[in-house]
């Protein structure tokens, strides 16, 4: 399906005006549905730079820290089949937003006029529901998946619009610093993945359990290249206010690593969740450990190897207060904490590996147009919101003040060396500003800001020594 234009998908799209579609001689019903988005983005050079990762940042002849302007698009056009009272299946095509198949994190977004959008199979499975026993449902094929157990958006454990966890293993260390797309700073790696597997799901009354078992999370042709995710979940509800539950999973490596051999890497993760709501109160907390291996590493650099030992964390809580009013007021609050690694020489990787899709931000973690900072960092997190009418319109105001720190200063150790750029911790304040304009049912507008300042990190990354960056994006969603 790869080389489809733009105008083939929206071609498509206006050939489906009735949404359901029911063959006489054939029983299987079909309901035709999509949705087309455009983000248009002004970003700032700043963040270009801070992006490449690179101590003392670009060279000053170097283009690529221009602010750059792009409109990135999304475009999916779906097709339900119910087959039979326990038989239903999905076909959903369209193209990804992000590909990291460039060094140049600019050109990890997919945009407009720059080439064919391409268009995959994004969704393609088969489900079989309450059979044999009520409640059950198994789904097999290629699928969307992602696990929110606190239920406010950006998945801080699994969801498949991330990028792959191994691409930051092992360390490297180049003397007399650390070389482009070095492992030892952050990394900004926009991508998405396609997920083939299976889920079985099971829920009665307050119970629910899934099990879910995807052998190509990323598909590298032999089975030792192939990465991997297994794992089980199981929540129960109390009185309709508290909910809590637990997770368990492997993430097996494969495709990015250099050693390749995904039998070499195994790291489990054991989490617990609990959500509540209490009038106008709701909070979660989320909480996760890993532990296993997560590759190998020369420590005496004699060209020995030692079992890299997995010791990341990650702990996420947060309150919410919706007040009763016409303008349905609401502030909440939030702290995060995600481990980093000590050091480059050592036989422990301290960061937390997993499938985030953490974009609470939309520079400093956010992976679509931002840095995509996802672990090394603690943050505090503000936020607020409410609805006005303006003439027969409705529309969503929000504002949130995050306050960010890296756990562990950046390079590690031991790079870089005496005057090549230093190290820092302090990634800086954040404040963004949204707004939701829903035109029609179908319809909606929106726009946001982003500011960042005091980033001393970003002033290692940068030839300037910059402290602030914006983004500034425009967007339009149309479903049907």
């Amino acid at each position: 399906m790869r080389g489809l234009t733009t105008l083939t998908l929206l071609a498509c799209a206006q050939t489906a005006h009735a949404q359901k579609v029911e063959s006489r001689s054939d029983p299987v019903r079909v309901t035709v549905s999509g949705r087309v988005e455009f983000d248009a983005v002004i970003r700032d050079g700043h963040i270009n730079e801070t992006s490449f990762w690179i101590p003392g940042g670009l060279l000053s002849s170097s283009q690529l820290d221009n602010t750059d302007t792009l409109i990135s698009p999304l475009l999916r056009l779906r097709f339900d089949l119910d087959v039979s009272k326990h038989l239903t299946a999905l076909l959903e095509i369209g193209n990804l937003r992000l590909n990291f198949d460039s060094s140049d994190t600019r050109l990890q977004n997919q945009r407009l006029g720059d080439d064919d959008i391409l268009v995959h199979a994004v969704q393609a499975w088969v489900r079989l529901r309450g059979w044999p026993l009520e409640g059950l449902d198994a789904t097999l094929g290629m699928m969307e998946f992602s696990r929110d157990p606190a239920g406010w958006g950006h998945p801080l454990f699994l969801s498949s619009q991330a990028e792959s966890p191994w691409g930051e293993l092992p360390d490297s260390t180049v003397p007399p610093f650390p070389a482009r797309s070095t492992n030892t700073v952050p990394q900004t790696r926009r991508d998405e993945l396609l997920p083939a597997g299976g889920t079985i799901t099971y829920a009665k009354d307050r119970f629910r359990a899934s099990l879910w078992i995807f052998p190509a999370m990323v598909e590298g042709g032999a089975l030792t290249d192939d990465e991997s995710l297994y794992g089980l979940d199981a929540a129960l509800d109390f009185a309709d206010t508290v909910t809590v539950g637990a997770i368990f999973a492997l993430l097996q490596g494969g495709t990015d690593l250099p050693d390749s051999g995904s039998q070499e890497q195994f790291v489990f993760t054991a989490g617990l969740w609990a959500r509540a709501e209490f009038g106008i109160f709701e909070g979660f907390l989320e909480a996760y450990r890993q532990f296993g291996t997560a590759g190998f590493v020369d420590v005496d650099g004699d060209g020995s190897r030692e079992t890299l030992r997995a010791k990341g964390f990650a702990v996420r809580l947060g309150g919410r207060l919706r007040f009763e009013a016409d303008s349905h007021p609401w502030i909440a609050a939030e702290f995060l904490w995600v481990s980093g690694d000590e050091s480059a020489l050592d036989s422990e990787e301290g960061r937390f590996l997993s499938y985030e899709n953490n974009d609470a931000t939309p520079i400093v973690e956010a992976n679509e147009f931002g840095l995509d900072v996802d672990n090394n960092y603690l943050a505090l997190r503000g936020t607020g919101g409410l609805t006005v009418r303006v003439s027969s319109k409705t529309v969503e105001l929000r504002t949130a003040l995050t306050w960010f720190r890296l756990l562990e200063r950046v390079p590690l150790e031991p790079d870089p060396p005496f005057g090549v750029s230093g190290t820092g911790d302090r990634l800086g304040v954040e404040w963004d500003l949204g707004l939701l304009i829903p035109w029609t049912k179908s319809l909606t507008f929106d726009a946001g800001a982003g500011f960042l300042f005091g980033s001393d990190v970003m002033a290692r990354f940068t030839s300037g020594g910059d402290r602030t960056a914006y983004l500034i994006s425009f967007g339009t969603r149309l479903k049907f």
